[in-house]
C-alpha cells in the first residue's frame, strides 16, 4: 500500500489521518519497518504512541481471531496512520503487509486451553463445540470487513461494538 504525501489543507480535511484507527481482523499481521514515521499503536491507557523503525525490522499486531481465540489473553492491536512529521512528509510511505487470517471453515471460539481456564478467561462451556453458537474464520472476516466498510463516510464509531454470533468487538474506527 503506498500512501502519496498530501498537502497540509488535503490532510487537515481527514484530521491528518491516512488510516483511521482499527484493529486488524485476522489473527495476525506482519508489517515491514520502514523509515516514514505515521504508523502508531494505542497503548493500554488510551495513549497514541509512533511505532519506531527498526532497520530491516517486522512489526507483528495481533488480530481479532487471536484475541478471540485467547480469550482475550492476546489483545487486538489497535493502530493508524498519521500524517508524517513535516521533516518526511514530501515522501511516499510503503506499507508492505502479510495479513493472516483463520481458514473459512475454523471454529473462532476460545482455545481449550489449561492456561486460559487457570486464569479464568474460559470456563468449560466457552470453549469451541460446546453449545454456544458456531462462528467460522470465513463468517467472521466477511461480516467484519461489511461492517467495517460499509460506510460513505469516516463517521466517528468509536465505542460501538460490532458483534456476530457470540463475539464482540469494539470498534476503533474513530
Amino acid at each position: 500500500m503506498v500512501y502519496h504525501p498530501r498537502s497540509e489543507e488535503q490532510d487537515a480535511r481527514v484530521q491528518n489521518t491516512w488510516s483511521r484507527a482499527h484493529t486488524d481482523f485476522g489473527s495476525l499481521t506482519l508489517l515491514w519497518s520502514q523509515n516514514v514515521a505515521g504508523l502508531q499503536i494505542k497503548t493500554q491507557s488510551g495513549e497514541w504512541k509512533y511505532v519506531a523503525p527498526v532497520d530491516g525490522g517486522i512489526i507483528c499486531n495481533v488480530g481479532d481471531a487471536l484475541q478471540f481465540w485467547s480469550a482475550g489473553y492476546f489483545k487486538s492491536t489497535t493502530h493508524r496512520v498519521v500524517r508524517p512529521p513535516k521533516d518526511q512528509a514530501g515522501g511516499k510511505r510503503l506499507g508492505l503487509f502479510y495479513f493472516v487470517r483463520p481458514g473459512n471453515d475454523v471454529d473462532i471460539a476460545p482455545a481449550d486451553s489449561p492456561l486460559l481456564k487457570r486464569l479464568g478467561l474460559v470456563k468449560e462451556e466457552d470453549v469451541r463445540g460446546k453449545g454456544k453458537q458456531r462462528v467460522t474464520g470465513l463468517q467472521y472476516v466477511r461480516s467484519r470487513v461489511k461492517d467495517y466498510h460499509n460506510h460513505n463516510d469516516y463517521a466517528d464509531r468509536k465505542g460501538k461494538t460490532f458483534k456476530v454470533g457470540n463475539l464482540e468487538i469494539e470498534d476503533e474506527a474513530a
